[in-house]
């Protein structure tokens, strides 16, 4: 008997992906990923499906757009921080506490719905709290938002670092070219 199984990581859905970080037996978490009677598997089908499951969630692969279609609707990622408002701060504060287990709500709060596209500017539909809407798109559409965050902190301590480095040289040079410090 041949158990098929998602070949990729990209073919994980975000709830599939939830799901198995829940720490799920090795029975249930293959079950998640396939509708044969495991009961009627061997044990070293079983075995092998497991292991390649595990290696698939090992080898993440993110992936960030800032748009996604999912459904015949186009969603983009949101795309004026400046326009944040407090609700979508606090349910995204609440919900990064337990990042894994509210991925798809973090996700609703990230990609909405676009309501006006032209070219490569688009506007999306206001805040209006979270939905499932998006626990069946794939896992590293969300792995590839939180990479988005790192690096933007990343890049935003560099830059800072930078700068610091800057105003201390600016502190400690001569103004008048003569003399020292």
């Amino acid at each position: 008997m041949k158990i098929i199984l998602p070949a990729d990581f990209q073919d994980i859905s975000l709830d599939q992906y939830q799901q198995w970080h829940k720490g799920l037996d090795k029975f249930k978490g293959i079950a998640l990923f396939t509708d044969v009677d495991l009961r009627k598997a061997s044990v070293t089908a079983i075995d092998k499906a497991h292991e390649h499951l595990s290696e698939l969630m090992q080898d993440e692969d993110p992936r960030f757009f800032k748009v996604v279609k999912h459904k015949d609707i186009d969603y983009g990622f949101i795309n004026d921080w400046d326009k944040l408002t407090g609700g979508e701060w606090i349910d995204i504060e609440n919900y990064s506490k337990d990042l894994v287990s509210n991925a798809h709500k973090i996700m609703s709060i990230l990609y909405r719905p676009i309501e006006r596209l032209y070219l490569d500017k688009y506007s999306i539909v206001p805040y209006e709290g979270t939905n499932d809407d998006l626990k069946d798109v794939p896992a590293s559409w969300f792995l590839g938002a939180m990479v988005f965050f790192c690096e933007s902190e990343t890049e935003y301590l560099n830059n800072i670092q930078q700068s610091l480095m800057e105003i201390a040289q600016q502190m400690i040079s001569p103004k008048d070219g003569g003399g020292t410090v």
